[in-house]
């Protein structure tokens, strides 16, 4: 995902981006991938998810309902499936045998 946004970024924050990555440790690296993946996924768009159906069919009045929460769960499941498939189609050209 990092080589989709390079050319847009500057170069000197490249750099410095993949001095600072080579200096982390292994487990650093694994630990705040999957964590700041949970954070964006679960927590940020699952509840921006809602808050959007909220607004928009309940005009904003009331608590949410239930549906709008299992409407965001299934989306925000869908968008982290299709978000990882340029990984997996990248694992099945490469051949584990």
């Amino acid at each position: 995902m990092a080589l989709l946004w390079q050319p847009f970024l500057p170069s000197d924050f490249v750099t410095k981006t993949s001095e600072i990555s080579n200096n982390l440790p292994f487990i650093t690296c694994i630990l705040f991938g999957g964590i700041t993946e949970e954070l964006l996924m679960r927590w940020g768009l699952m509840t921006f998810l809602v808050w959007i159906g909220w607004k928009i069919f309940q005009r904003g009045k009331g608590k949410p309902q239930g549906r709008y929460f299992v409407m965001a769960i299934l989306l925000s499941s869908l968008l982290f499936g299709v978000g990882h498939l340029p990984i997996n189609y990248g694992l099945q050209r490469f051949s584990f045998q």
